[in-house]
């Protein structure tokens, strides 16, 4: 019989430890956990601008600028056929 040029030659017979294939997977699946822990925080402070955990809250309107005073009603209102 002659040898196939292509045979497979197990370079990895002596050597012990992880194998790159298993480093690999592991360093995979971390990086699969960071990217749905930052989606999870981005969409926290997406829905809740006010959680505790965005570092840039709105600010808050001081007591004069709320929205419950009320607006200022012109003096001069202009005829309809003014133009």
């Amino acid at each position: 019989m002659e040898k196939d040029v292509f045979a497979y030659l197990d370079e990895d017979e002596g050597k012990s430890g992880p194998s790159p294939t298993l480093i690999w997977n592991i360093l995979t699946v971390v990086v699969l956990l960071a990217t749905l822990c930052v989606g999870g925080v981005f969409l926290t402070i997406l829905v809740n601008p006010n959680a505790g955990i965005n570092p840039f809250p709105p600010p808050t309107l001081p007591p004069t600028l709320a929205l419950d005073t009320p607006t200022p009603t012109p003096k001069q209102i202009l005829p309809p056929t003014w133009t």
